[in-house]
């Protein structure tokens, strides 16, 4: 079984037949044109980017059989999903696992002995022991390829490597942005910056810093620019080297942007450079403030000077993140549901004698849904990072943005478990308060829209053919009610995972015909008004993540079931439910977005409570207690 799965991998590119990302445009109606939605796939076995810098990210349309091959998401949308995604990807060398299990084994031994969350939550520094077993670990150096001293590990052994990290928040992020800082400077960085800064990256030797939101402009040109600004907000590693930042640039054009990388360790006597620091909830040893900036600029710092490339590169910077930080998500989630089980199994219920807390029902639905949006996550995750690894030139913008939306469920689900079942001591608030911090800093506002966006403008570029006869479009509309709660099998996916899984394919496959009906008539009534229709887009959004997380643990299932793991019937068990459960949230979603109820249009009615607020300046609506006389 073994050889015939290590065939399938190797003979993967062959059957999807996938043209390189760089090859493939999409018109301008898709967000990817804007750069709201980065492009994901791997072309050098040492990063995961296909795009070169300078590289146009604009795509053209494809044939529906091409989409299929070059984005999973999109095949799903498009009803013409390629069975050859459940092939689960996974290490061809058992050795290559075998050293990676070994490293991060190592490594997870010496942050547990030396990582004490408790002085870094009350010094607001990582102390010198954890700096010193992040450089004997070179874990910094994991990322970047070999030509610049790094050890370019593959994606899920970085993943793996995550995991661990996050058994201080503080540890990931000062891990995580030198990650984020090399991934985008490998793609888009010059050949002077990556020579210069990689290297030292790799040792551990830079802190790196980001300023997203930049009210700073460039003033002059040439090698006389300055960089001019205050009260800029600044995230990153405290005591910065570098500082990543979209300052406004008039040369290209009214309110442009360019992308500079600034070194702000030693200013010059002429050099204005003063970091403020905000108290924060959380991550006390992150650097959360403001920084009054007075600076010069050579040429060489800007990565691009057109403005509108500038708004890519600052999605593209956010992209990075994504993968790693989801990773990191599953480590917290596995430790946070150990942590309650064990409580929960320790702690005798107040009611009942000789009862534990694990007994109660409610209980066990808490931990029920918090567990299954952990395994959703780790099997997209690892599905992902192994599609990476293997170097298909895909399309996974989508995937990755819907990773970091279920990424966010997954923390708020497990502080709020944290919150119901463990006591309330000073370590598991810290925990809380890193997490609320984490959050809020990795928050990315309109994400879900664009994903969505992209989904519908690739279904209508591929199928939409709207008719001028009224009664024929009357006609249509009638089968796509039905197609809607009746949908009908017509790939058998079922056929390529094991016999088991064959109800949770199905759910798929309905899933994947109900989009389908929902977008059809939804073209025939509302066509460009779903571009500014906020509910329709956030639903989508919803139904586009249910899809990727059930075809990704159908897959890993299938797969754990084939290799004879320890859990694999209990994982088959888990899969079943959790596909039902996708599968018929997905058709109310589906079924809201038709909007009509009774005699009012649901989104506009919903937006309006909203709009009232914000026109009343808060909630004032009088007390029930109040009188008019």
């Amino acid at each position: 079984m073994n050889r015939a799965w290590s065939r399938l991998h190797r003979n993967r590119s062959w059957l999807l037949g996938i043209r390189l990302a760089s090859d493939v445009k999409v018109k301008s109606s898709d967000p990817l044109q804007t750069g709201a939605l980065p492009m994901f796939g791997k072309s050098d076995p040492n990063h995961p980017v296909t795009v070169q810098p300078n590289t146009s990210l604009s795509l053209k349309p494809l044939r529906a059989e091409e989409i299929e091959k070059s984005s999973l998401s999109r095949g799903l949308v498009l009803n013409r999903f390629n069975k050859d995604f459940f092939i689960y990807p996974e290490y061809t060398e058992t050795d290559d696992l075998r050293t990676i299990l070994g490293y991060v084994e190592t490594f997870r031994r010496d942050l547990q002995a030396l990582v004490d969350s408790e002085s870094v939550e009350k010094d607001g520094v990582l102390t010198e022991d954890v700096y010193k077993v992040l450089e004997r670990s070179v874990v910094f150096s994991l990322p970047i390829p070999t030509e610049y001293k790094g050890l370019a590990m593959n994606q899920k052994g970085i993943c793996r490597t995550m995991e661990e990290i996050s058994l201080d928040w503080n540890v990931f992020k000062r891990v995580h942005n030198a990650y984020t800082f090399s991934q985008f400077l490998l793609a888009y960085g010059n050949q002077e910056q990556k020579e210069k800064y990689l290297p030292q990256i790799a040792g551990g030797k830079l802190k790196v810093a980001f300023a997203f939101d930049s009210p700073c402009e460039v003033i002059g040109g040439g090698d006389s620019s300055r960089i001019s600004g205050a009260k800029i907000n600044v995230v990153g590693d405290t005591d910065p080297d570098l500082l990543i930042c979209f300052p406004t640039d008039n040369r290209q054009g009214r309110d442009a942007q360019s992308c500079v990388i600034l070194e702000v360790k030693n200013p010059k006597t002429s050099d204005t450079v003063k970091f403020e620091r905000l108290p924060s909830l959380g991550l006390k040893a992150n650097f959360i403030g403001t920084l009054d900036l007075n600076i010069d600029v050579p040429e060489w710092c800007f990565l691009d000077t057109v403005g509108i490339r500038a708004q890519h590169l600052k999605a593209e910077l956010r992209s990075f993140s994504r993968l790693h930080f989801a990773a990191a998500a599953i480590g917290f989630a596995r430790r946070a549901i150990d942590e309650v089980t064990t409580a929960c199994n320790t702690t005798q219920f107040s009611n009942i004698i000789d009862t534990s807390l694990g007994e109660q029902a409610n209980v066990q639905k808490k931990l029920s849904d918090v567990s299954l949006k952990c395994y959703a996550l780790e099997s997209a995750v690892y599905y992902i990072g192994g599609l990476m690894d293997e170097g298909f030139p895909m399309i996974m913008d989508l995937e990755v943005a819907l990773l970091h939306s279920m990424t966010i469920e997954l923390l708020q689900s497990c502080v709020d478990t944290m919150i119901w079942l463990l006591p309330p001591n000073a370590q598991t608030h810290a925990k809380i308060n890193d997490v609320i911090a984490l959050v809020a800093q990795m928050r990315e506002v309109g994400l879900n829209e664009n994903a969505a966006m992209c989904a519908v403008s690739t279904w209508a570029t591929a199928k939409h053919k709207r008719s001028a006869n009224y009664f024929a479009r009357f006609v249509r509309f009638d089968k796509e009610v039905i197609k809607l709660s009746r949908p009908r099998i017509q790939h058998f996916i079922a056929e390529h995972v094991h016999p088991s899984l064959m109800a949770a394919c199905h759910e798929v496959e309905y899933s994947m015909v109900r989009i389908e009906s929902i977008l059809s008539t939804l073209m025939e009534r509302n066509n460009k008004e779903i571009e500014e229709d906020y509910h329709m887009l956030d639903t989508m959004a919803k139904v586009l993540r249910n899809n990727f997380a059930m075809v990704a643990c159908i897959s890993r299932a299938s797969r754990s079931h084939s290799v004879g793991l320890r859990y694999s019937d209990d994982e088959i068990a888990w899969v079943v439910h959790l596909c039902a459960i996708l599968s018929r949230s997905s058709f109310f979603y589906l079924d809201s977005m038709q909007h009509i109820y009774g005699f009012f249009d649901y989104n506009p009615a919903r937006m309006n409570v909203g709009q009232s607020v914000i026109n009343m300046k808060g909630y004032k609506v009088e007390s029930p207690l109040e009188k008019n006389w």
